[in-house]
């Protein structure tokens, strides 16, 4: 009794939440005041929680109070079960499958004379994964061939279950224990991935007052009714929480490995601690105290590493305990190397791996000895280490491989070691004067969440985040905001019922947080079916009227379902023009957000030199405006422009699926062809390429301005840890010195990394970069910033030109500086006549001067002409018009 007491008492204290699918973390077992708070957890299949007997009844009411976090995916595991290989067993289990949905499955074999087919009642419309813990109950009415099911005592979703005599009737007893947490196929793989509460399981069918009733009750007091079967409250204190609390005996029985006492840290997918500065150095090697149970066979995950950003290294433990490094250089090549070895001692072991570019081996030692060699390596020296170190994971989306076990001490080396310093440092420890020594952490439980000091020297420290949390400072200095969309298509495809969190945070947040407009970044859809736009199209018109937006096609979203979903008068009239005026794939629109002009302008996946020739000629009728393009393909994960060497495809070949004649640009042409050449354009913003960080970079153009380009592609955050619904935000001053960024979460209403959250410089960029002007010496003149930058090609010796006016000729530049002593007053030659003068003409006579092509025209006298109509013919002419004049009064006057 007292073995058992004592038993009880150590895995009394033992809770642990894992959150990846088929992950071992000892390193987060509990004391029992967290298990109070938290629950029972499992930490890995060889924890078990079981019945002492079997039940009387198989329940027909299944009742749970537990946490499955938002960000697990794959199957969250047995809540309770029995189900195993025993063919003359009757099985049952109650589980909550991928995606959050809830089950109950059973299968029965050899009882009564017939052996129906098992039976999975499926709740798909419901999703039990959250933020904190949820109350769960499945109950099957086998009298209306019918199961409910309840979520936080209400109904949400019925089912039809199919008759069958066996099960309907619920008339035979289970001939095996029940397990909590799991069940017993020979790996117990589908353990229990969250925590775990309360359980409750009763042999009728619990009503829905009932059902409503206990949910309100839960935890503050004992169940009581004559129909429970069983029920267990795992936050009791000391070994009550194994008893069950209905009285009928099925208290349980703990078995599995207890690693307590253990000083150290915990490792998970919801927290990081990373280096606050990159290594300057390679680290040519590794060395770890770690520890890990003999029968943990998953893959134990990264020790240090920072892969998942460009050129990475990791240092880590793979399957069945064996060392493994691994590296990506720049050229996208990966290198694994996996020493068939093994640290999986349950105890603190000390490994270390070296790579050696002299020998061109990578060496493997454990405890001070060497234990295996590999015969080739790859020479990652000249590769740079862009991104920081993360200690007991990377930078992966989820953090998946997080390091399962435990980690006392980590020492990073820019030396090779050899075996005898090895040996020392597995003894005696390593020496901190060391002067190839880059980093020595040492870790135990007061490091948990908090910074962890580098001991070799000053840099390198690890400071500890958060992936999610609500704690940020508010963005309060700022005149304007734009709201940015990464892909959708994961969402759009496996969970278009929280599309919706999107755009209503966005319409719910428009005044508040002074959106001007809306940015989409392609791949609308995953999957391109009609289903899929008609979810996109319901959640993104919801921006009519109430916020400008913008659209662009992804590679998986055919320009036909593009265009035949959103050329709406509602959407096209946003826009002051287009590429082509039967499609949308290419736009622009000229708007204005205070004082500031900008120039939108939306480039198909892949734009072509065509659609580029395009938008550059848009830009140059724009001069004035502060051009943001957006397109879907362009930028990669670590900061460059998207090339055709890179890990995601860029677009720099045929889309024979939806566009078959369009030759496509990637992201480098795009840059050389375009955005390079605009003084004016200021910001690029693109998706395609899955990252869970915001990337940012800044180049400059060819006429000084820094254009900042940035990647937004949430996807494989929504494939990893479900929908997300993740929205960018960009906030402005108003004088367009700075841009602040957040990543925030729509569905979890919690910032996404710490890292993620950050102020941009853009007072030199776009239509407000350098103000140049003109600059002159004895010899050159050029354009120059008042801050000293010259403007690209742009000092050019003198060349002088004549010039004159009336009275004087000089020498002058065309930037205006006159040559000097070079000023001479004219000097005229004699000319010539020009022009023969008539005697009602004047003539003209030329002069040129001497010095330049300064010419004077003399005008000449007038001279008369001769002939009858001369002074004295006209004198005749006009005596005789007088005579005739007189003559005719004269006759009239006769005839009157």
């Amino acid at each position: 009794m007292m073995k058992r007491f004592f038993t009880f008492v150590l895995i009394s204290m033992l809770s642990f939440l894992v959150i990846a699918s088929n992950d071992f973390n000892i390193a987060n077992a509990l004391s029992e005041e967290e298990r109070i708070e938290k629950g029972l957890t499992f930490p890995d299949a060889n924890e078990s929680y079981d019945t002492v007997k079997s039940l009387e009844f198989i329940p027909k009411t299944f009742e749970a109070y537990f946490h499955l976090p938002t960000t697990h995916t794959s199957r969250g595991g047995i809540l309770f079960g029995n189900y195993g290989p025993d063919a003359t067993s009757a099985c049952f289990s109650f589980e909550i499958y991928s995606n959050g949905y809830p089950k109950v499955y059973y299968d029965v074999d050899n009882v009564g004379t017939t052996n129906p087919s098992p039976i999975n009642v499926n709740f798909q419309q419901v999703d039990v994964r959250s933020n904190g813990y949820v109350h769960l109950v499945i109950t099957h009415d086998n009298v209306n061939n019918q199961a409910h099911c309840y979520l936080n005592g209400e109904l949400r979703q019925t089912v039809s279950v199919s008759p069958t005599t066996h099960y309907n009737n619920f008339d035979y007893s289970l001939s095996k224990q029940s397990r909590v947490g799991g069940d017993y196929r020979s790996d117990n793989g589908q353990y229990f991935k969250g925590a775990i509460k309360a359980l409750e399981f009763y042999k009728d069918v619990r009503t829905a007052e009932e059902v409503k009733a206990d949910y309100e009750r839960l935890l503050s007091s004992v169940p009581s009714d004559n129909d429970l079967i069983c029920a267990y409250n795992f936050t009791q204190s000391g070994n009550a929480y194994l008893n069950d609390l209905s009285g009928n005996g099925y208290t349980i029985d703990y078995s599995g490995d207890n690693y307590l006492d253990v000083d150290s840290i915990s490792y998970d997918t919801e927290s990081r601690y990373i280096t606050v500065e990159n290594y300057d150095l390679h680290p040519n090697t590794f060395e770890a105290e770690i520890l890990l149970p003999k029968s943990f066979a998953a893959r134990a995950g990264v020790i240090l590493g920072n892969w998942g950003m460009g050129s990475s290294l990791s240092f880590e433990v793979n399957t069945a305990g064996k060392p493994r490094l691994f590296y990506t250089a720049t050229d996208g090549k990966d290198k694994s190397i996996i020493f068939d070895a093994d640290v999986r001692t349950g105890d603190w072991t000390h490994l270390a791996i070296t790579h050696d570019m002299v020998s061109k081996k990578v060496y493997c030692y454990i405890n001070g000895i060497k234990v295996g060699e590999s015969l080739e390596c790859y020479n990652y020296i000249d590769d740079s280490l862009d991104y920081p170190f993360v200690l007991g994971g990377d930078h992966r989306s989820g953090n998946e491989q997080y390091f399962k076990g435990f980690i006392k001490s980590v020492a990073v080396f820019s030396d090779v070691r050899s075996t005898d310093e090895i040996k020392q440092d597995y003894e005696s420890g390593v020496d901190l004067t060391d002067d190839k020594l880059m980093a020595s952490y040492q870790i135990d439980k007061s490091k948990e969440g908090k910074d962890i000091d580098n001991l070799a020297n000053n840099k390198y420290k690890l400071h500890y985040q958060t992936t999610w949390f609500t704690n940020k400072e508010e963005v309060t200095d700022y005149d304007y905001s734009f709201a940015l969309i990464g892909d959708t298509q994961i969402i759009a495809r496996k969970y278009p019922n929280e599309l919706h969190n999107i755009y209503d945070w966005i319409v719910d947040n428009k005044e508040s947080k002074k959106i001007e407009y809306v940015f989409g970044l392609g791949d609308i859809t995953d999957a391109n079916t009609p289903t899929e736009w008609i979810a996109v199209k319901r959640e993104i018109s919801k921006l009519d009227g109430v916020v400008p937006y913008s659209l662009v096609r992804g590679n998986h979203d055919s320009s036909l379902w593009f265009n035949n979903t959103f050329y709406t008068e509602e959407y096209v009239n946003q826009f002051d023009g287009f590429y082509d005026d039967q499609y949308i794939d290419n736009s622009y629109n000229a708007f204005v957000v205070g004082d500031t002009d900008y120039l939108l302008i939306t480039l198909d996946y892949g734009a072509s030199d065509e659609e580029l020739e395009w938008a550059g000629s848009v830009i140059e009728e724009h001069p004035n405006h502060r051009v943001i393009i957006t397109t879907h393909c362009y930028m990669y994960r670590d900061g460059t422009t998207l090339g055709s060497s890179d890990v995601c495809p860029p677009a720099d070949s045929n889309d024979a699926n939806y566009s078959p004649n369009k030759v496509y640009n990637n992201g480098d042409q795009m840059w050389e062809k375009l955005v390079s050449q605009y003084g004016n354009i200021f910001l690029v913003l693109s998706g395609h390429d899955p990252c869970e960080n915001v990337v940012t970079r800044q180049s400059e153009g060819i006429h000084g301005n820094t254009v900042t380009q940035m990647l937004i592609d949430p996807q494989g955050m929504d494939a990893a840890m479900g929908a997300t619904g993740m929205v960018a935000m960009l906030y402005f001053k108003a004088d367009g010195s700075k841009m602040e960024v957040e990543f925030y979460s729509t569905v979890h209403n919690q910032f996404f990394k710490e890292s993620n959250q950050y102020m941009i410089d853009i007072s030199n960029t776009g239509s407000v970069a350098h103000d140049y002007k003109l600059f002159t010496n004895d010899q050159y003149h050029w354009f120059e910033c008042e801050c000293g930058k010259e403007k690209l090609d742009s000092c050019k010796e003198h060349e002088y030109m004549t010039v004159y006016d009336e009275n004087e000729h000089w020498n002058e530049c065309e930037c205006g500086l006159v040559e000097e002593n070079s000023h001479h007053e004219h000097t005229y030659d004699e000319g010539e006549v020009i022009i023969e003068p008539t005697s009602n003409e004047q003539g003209q006579k030329e002069y040129s001067c001497t010095g330049c092509n300064k010419k004077y025209t003399e005008i000449l006298e007038r001279v008369p002409k001769k002939g009858c109509f001369g002074s004295i013919g006209i004198s005749m002419l006009s005596l005789l018009m007088l005579f005739g004049v007189v003559l005719f009064i004269r006759r009239r006057k006769q005839n009157m």
